[in-house]
């Protein structure tokens, strides 16, 4: 993800509520019916047809390109700066989710996981950053704000899905915000999708220790990310703080443990 890649020093992300990613998920829902827009720099999720086929699901990518950057191209800000004042607030949960991933089943498994709707802000990066311009990524600015502003929201919710191998733990930047969590002793959440919650709750009665150590195969050196530049840095950063790749996965590998042995 890399969704607090706005995050500043000293300023506290925001986020949106559930009924704004409803919202949104609405919008990715009609336009299922119709082919996305050919994309320059091509398309890297879903079946990777370019332009996206009618009747292809949306990925968290596809709404990017076809709902967010669109509706934000005037005034170049983050899709939340267009939404209603009532539905944005002081980030208090802070959603680690891979881009590749349905936006459907995305907004899913935050319903899943059932937080009081009045109350609860989403830092969903897709959504709450601007993404018209990128600023200028260094490992003292992951280590620094970055990690802090991850730290400052207190909570973190990992997207785990498929619940049997998941996605985001295949990804250089959601490792990273995971490391982030658990070094900044954050809690983390994990839920799935609202198709996936049965199989998943009957695997952790009858297969909790295959589940453990699917878990545990997560590698921040074999992680990907749609930018080498990203991925190297990354590696670059948890090789200056901790020490390498290794002490990193030991330390979310125990995060994912610990959420694990509660659920």
């Amino acid at each position: 993800t890399g969704g607090a890649a706005m995050a500043e020093a000293g300023r506290p992300l925001r986020g949106l509520r559930l009924s704004a990613l409803r919202a949104v998920r609405d919008q990715a829902l009609e336009r299922r019916a119709i082919p996305g827009p050919f994309l320059k720099g091509g398309r890297t999720t879903g079946t990777q047809q370019n332009p996206r086929p009618a009747g292809e699901a949306l990925t968290t990518a596809d709404v990017v390109a076809e709902i967010v950057l669109p509706a934000t191209a005037t005034a170049k800000c983050a899709y939340m700066d267009i939404s209603e004042a009532a539905e944005v607030g002081a980030a208090n949960v802070y959603v680690i989710h891979p881009w590749d991933m349905s936006f459907t089943d995305t907004v899913s498994t935050l319903e899943e996981a059932k937080l009081p709707l009045e109350s609860t802000f989403f830092a969903f990066d897709v959504l709450t950053d601007k993404l018209h311009s990128r600023r200028k990524i260094t490992p003292a600015w992951l280590a620094g704000p970055f990690k802090q502003a991850i730290g400052n929201v207190g909570q973190s919710l990992l997207v785990l899905s498929p619940w049997d191998s998941p996605t985001a733990l295949t990804r250089s930047w959601c490792l990273w915000e995971l490391l982030c969590t658990a070094t900044t002793d954050a809690d983390l959440y994990v839920n799935v999708p609202r198709a996936q919650r049965e199989p998943f709750e009957r695997a952790l009665v009858n297969e909790f220790a295959s589940i453990a150590a699917r878990l545990s195969q997560l590698d921040f050196d074999k992680a990907e990310a749609s930018s080498k530049g990203d991925r190297d840095l990354i590696l670059e950063t948890v090789k200056r703080d901790l020490g390498g790749a290794r002490p990193a996965n030991v330390r979310v590998v125990s995060g994912m443990r610990h959420w694990l042995a509660e659920a």
